[in-house]
């Protein structure tokens, strides 16, 4: 099964628990924005042209085996919550994750960053 393409949509979560699969978006402008819950973001592939492809303003997020492609001036995942982040792959962005908190983060491959 070929994932969606999502271009320029923005995904917020507030304060729920969704399960974000096997998404592929390309070239987008606004982030994933989670704001509470404990959602599940796995498997999916991001190019990013804003200012953090996961922006995480609080809750408890698992961020796993994802590819995360940014454009230089970017972070990867920012992150201001406890989220659990394993496993994924962050190239070409000016930091591959930023974490203010008491996150966990284990396992990423992180490469071409500034």
């Amino acid at each position: 099964m070929i994932p969606p393409v999502i271009y320029d949509v923005p995904i917020v979560v507030e304060n729920a628990s969704p399960r974000i699969s096997k998404l592929f978006r390309q070239y987008a402008n606004s982030p994933v924005i989670i704001s509470g819950g404990t959602p599940s973001i796995v498997n999916n592939v991001l190019n990013l042209q804003s200012y953090a492809e996961i922006h995480i303003n609080y809750g408890s997020p698992s961020i796993s085996y994802n590819t995360i492609k940014g454009q230089g001036q970017n972070y990867g995942i920012y992150t201001e919550g406890t989220a659990l982040i394993a496993n994924n792959n962050i190239t070409e962005c000016y930091s591959g994750i930023y974490a203010i908190g008491a996150s966990t983060i284990q396992q990423n491959n992180i490469m071409n960053t500034s």
